[in-house]
């Protein structure tokens, strides 16, 4: 069961409810669809399938499950990935692949995986009208899923169950699964879950509480000292926002906006370093706030990488600046938050602007300082000049490039 949740965190609700776990699981996402070997399926189904799901992006998420169904033999023995194939097929009522895929699963007998081939024979009778044999089925998911204590796997199984049930005439108790589903996936973040709930419930005519007000992002700062201090300032902004903005509908793209607050958060914070401000499409951290830190640039270069590819993942393609130098920390507009200024804030947002999507650059200090940590991960930075708006000289910079895609030669190591 393990495999799968860690997995299923990285659809894009549960970005929202779930990252501060799932960004210790899962290091990079390929940045395209395109598979190259048995084990990208294996690894970045659940992730992309997820995320097309809740992005609506929903003959994404059918290709995708396609591709399990094409490959259903060989990936008999990872009855997880059968499984997330099997739910997008009987979405999209595809019940000859659906029953192809069970058909695979049954025939490599494993000890391990068994709640899946229930799943999946759940969905399969629940597809031919078995509703009694599907709620069967889905009960063993439920219980298996509690037992372990996955909270996310056991809520969807509980979903699924709801379909049968209703479907086997027992309204009620259809009805009132749901709404309890939907409270506690309200109560947990997991809004992918009560978005599902929700929907499930206007087909059935079943009227469930609306979703809670938003809370709007605020940026709780940890105290830290004021005053002057060497610091590493990270700029990163969505490169292409006025394209996204006018070809996604405003809810779609507001949600992957929060999705982008969310992933830097928990990139930065699980490097020891503070978000100045989020505005817009732009996010402004600082690193070695409290004057502790030594290794800095190494932590916001680490958090850069993990925002870049993360971001890349939900198709927004960022540019980043990171620059070492003094910096002013000050009160902000609350006492929870600081403000920081100076030269090394203003170097980082001018190398931003001068980033190309899925570019890193660095300061000439930020490099110096991270020479070694490049040269051990094979990490190449290439050095230039730049005319930077506010400085009176051409700037030295290094510009790690986007990664190449996956599966090419020209990839970049992590």
């Amino acid at each position: 069961f393990g495999k799968m949740e860690w997995r299923s965190r990285i659809h894009a609700a549960q970005i929202l409810a779930e990252l501060d776990r799932a960004d210790e699981a899962v290091h990079t996402l390929p940045a395209k669809s395109t598979r190259t070997e048995l084990q990208d399926i294996i690894y970045d189904a659940a992730a992309r399938i997820r995320t097309a799901t809740g992005l609506g992006r929903r003959e994404e998420a059918l290709e995708l499950g396609e591709e399990i169904h094409a490959n259903a033999e060989r990936l008999s023995t990872y009855r997880e990935t059968l499984a997330l194939g099997a739910e997008v097929l009987a979405a999209a009522g595809r019940s000859d692949e659906l029953d192809q895929i069970a058909a695979a699963a049954r025939a490599h007998p494993i000890k391990a995986g068994g709640v899946y081939l229930d799943q999946i024979e759940g969905l399969l009778a629940l597809a031919r009208g078995e509703a009694e044999r599907a709620a069967a089925s889905f009960d063993t998911l439920v219980e298996a899923a509690a037992e372990a204590g996955y909270g996310l796997v056991e809520l969807r199984g509980r979903l699924q169950r709801a379909r049968a049930w209703a479907a086997a005439g027992r309204s009620e108790d259809a009805a009132a699964e749901l709404a309890a589903v939907t409270g506690e996936a309200d109560r947990m973040n997991a809004r992918l879950i009560a978005r599902e709930a929700r929907d499930i419930g206007a087909e059935l005519g079943v009227d469930l509480a609306a979703p809670p007000e938003p809370v709007a992002e605020t940026v709780a700062t940890p105290t830290v000292p004021q005053g002057e201090r060497l610091v590493t300032s990270l700029f990163a902004d969505v490169r292409g926002y006025s394209e996204l903005s006018s070809s996604l509908p405003p809810e779609v793209l507001t949600e992957r906006i929060r999705m982008l607050y969310r992933l830097a958060r928990v990139a930065v914070e699980r490097r020891q370093g503070i978000i100045d401000k989020f505005a817009g499409d732009a996010v402004m951290a600082t690193f070695n706030a409290s004057g502790n830190r030594i290794d800095h640039p190494v932590d916001a270069l680490e958090a850069a990488l993990a925002l870049r590819d993360r971001a890349g993942s939900i198709d927004l393609p960022l540019g980043i600046g990171i620059s070492v130098g003094p910096g002013i920390l000050a009160r902000g507009v609350s006492d929870s938050n600081i403000a920081v200024s100076g030269e090394a804030t203003n170097l980082a947002a001018r190398l931003q602007a001068a980033a190309g999507p899925g570019e890193i650059l660095l300061s000439s200090e930020a490099h110096r300082r991270l020479a070694p940590w490049l040269a051990e991960h094979e990490l190449t930075a290439t050095e230039e000049r730049l005319e930077l708006k506010g400085f009176s000289e051409p700037q030295v910079v290094h510009r790690i490039l986007a990664p190449a895609p996956a599966g090419t030669p020209a990839a970049q190591h992590r």
